[in-house]
């Protein structure tokens, strides 16, 4: 008799967790506020529902509901719908935790005007000291959205973004004469609404090369040649660049490894025999970048 008792338990269990019928009866209608949602009462009635949508028909569909819908409730609006935009949708019942295979989709597609402006663009590229007058901005918005950049109140250039969200003005109009500038952007959704602006960055456009060093000195030994000079007197100095000529021959830079930061140099590829000559430039935090 225990064992008899044993099996009807677990004959009990198994049905608990099969899987309720899939909803049917869908139907979805576009409306001014939503797409809204209903469904035939699953019988018997199930834990809840849950609203699965796509952007393609067959999916891949997204749960779109946070909390299930009531198993006594069988409709739902998609408040959440871009207007314009077709969706599609599929009713799935739960008995929590098990759930039924999809309902038949259904399409829809809500109606109204979208007086919603997208959200600000985000400008990913760094705030920063730079020699470029045209300096590239990047940074993400919403996907398909017109991005504009802003140096102040001006446009300075625009794209469209990816549909990953990404941009990038590659090529502004030049920014002007050294100094600083602040740059924004803004993003125009395809009913022309447009977001507020973005938080700025600073570009600090500096052309104006360094003064260069002074009192360059060279001392020569049988296996190197020792460079000294006065450090340039322009206080944005990053480092400084070693030139050399061969018997009169064109300049080459000597230290391609990067910027010298001290004042002095020393060339251990100099050869016995030959003529050298040497000059030295001051390069400055704008052109280092």
């Amino acid at each position: 008799m225990k064992l008899v008792a044993l099996a009807f338990a677990a004959i009990g269990l198994v049905g608990a967790l099969d899987p309720p019928a899939a909803p049917t009866g869908v139907s979805a209608t576009g409306q001014a506020g939503q797409v809204f949602l209903n469904w035939a009462d699953n019988n018997p009635i199930p834990t809840g529902y849950n609203v699965w949508r796509a952007q393609v028909s067959g999916g891949v569909y997204v749960k779109i509901n946070g909390s299930l819908v009531s198993g006594s409730v069988s409709e739902y609006g998609d408040t959440s719908a871009v207007i314009g935009t077709p969706y599609f949708y599929v009713i799935r019942a739960e008995n929590t935790p098990v759930e039924s295979a999809n309902s038949a989709e259904v399409t829809a597609i809500r109606t109204g005007t979208d007086v919603t402006p997208p959200s600000p663009p985000v400008i990913t590229s760094q705030t920063r000291k730079t020699r470029d007058t045209t300096p590239a901005t990047s940074g993400t918005a919403e996907p398909g959205s017109r991005v504009r950049v802003y140096s102040g109140s001006t446009e300075i250039g625009y794209t469209d973004a990816a549909s990953n969200g990404t941009w990038t003005v590659a090529n502004p109009s030049a920014l002007g004469s050294d100094g600083v500038y602040m740059l924004t952007a803004r993003a125009t959704d395809g009913a022309s609404n447009q977001s507020s602006p973005s938080v700025a960055i600073q570009i600090t456009l500096d052309t104006t090369p360094p003064a260069p060093p002074t009192n360059l000195a060279i001392m020569p030994t049988p296996n190197f040649i020792d460079l000294e000079w006065t450090a340039s007197i322009a206080p944005d100095v990053a480092g400084y660049r070693v030139y050399r000529s061969t018997n009169g021959g064109s300049w080459v830079l000597v230290n391609t490894s990067g910027l010298v930061t001290i004042t002095k140099y020393r060339d251990s590829s100099a050869s016995s025999g030959n003529s050298y000559q040497y000059r030295v430039t001051a390069v400055d935090d704008a052109l280092a970048d």
